[in-house]
C-alpha cells in the first residue's frame, strides 16, 4: 500500500495542499533521481568525471533535503552515501584522481558488514528480529537454487 501525501504549507493557520505526492514514487525518485543526473552528465561528456561530480554532488544534497522536507527526518543509509559521495566526490575533483569515487562503493560495503558483523553488540535485540527483512527476502532465493 502506498502512502499519498500532500506538499503542503501552512498560511495564517490553514494547510494548503500544493501537489500530492506518492511516497514510494518520492522515495524512488530521491533515491535513484540523483545517480540518472551523474549517467547523464557522464556519458554527455565524454565519461569525464570532472564534469559528472559536481551535478551528482549538488543533486543528492538537493534530494536529501527534499526528504528533509517531507519527512523531518533522513534515513542514516541515504545520509550516510551523501555524506560520502560528497566527500569523495570532493577528493576526486580536488586531487584530479578518480581513485576516490572508485573507492567509495567499497567503503559503503565495508561499513555494513562491520553494522552486520558488530551490531549484535550494541543492541539487546534479538538477531532474527533485527535482519528479519533479509531472512524473508534470502529465503525463496535459497529454496529456488540449484546445486
Amino acid at each position: 500500500m502506498t502512502h499519498i501525501f500532500p506538499i503542503a504549507f501552512k498560511k495564517n493557520g490553514n494547510r494548503k495542499n500544493i501537489l500530492p505526492v506518492n511516497k514510494s514514487f518520492l522515495k524512488f525518485l530521491t533515491d535513484f533521481g540523483p545517480l540518472v543526473i551523474f549517467f547523464y552528465y557522464y556519458y554527455d561528456s565524454g565519461k569525464d568525471l570532472k564534469i559528472a561530480i559536481p551535478p551528482f554532488i549538488i543533486a543528492t544534497i538537493i534530494a536529501l533535503a527534499i526528504v528533509w522536507f517531507l519527512e523531518k527526518k533522513i534515513p542514516k543509509i541515504p545520509l550516510l552515501s551523501g555524506v560520502l559521495i560528497t566527500l569523495f566526490g570532493g577528493l576526486t575533483i580536488y586531487f584530479d584522481n578518480p581513485v576516490f569515487i572508485y573507492v567509495k562503493p567499497t567503503i559503503i560495503n565495508i561499513l555494513f558488514a562491520f553494522a552486520l558483523i558488530f551490531g549484535r553488540y550494541f543492541t539487546n535485540e534479538p538477531e532474527q528480529k533485527r535482519y528479519h527483512w533479509w531472512i524473508r527476502w534470502a529465503q525463496p532465493c535459497v529454496c529456488k537454487t540449484k546445486l
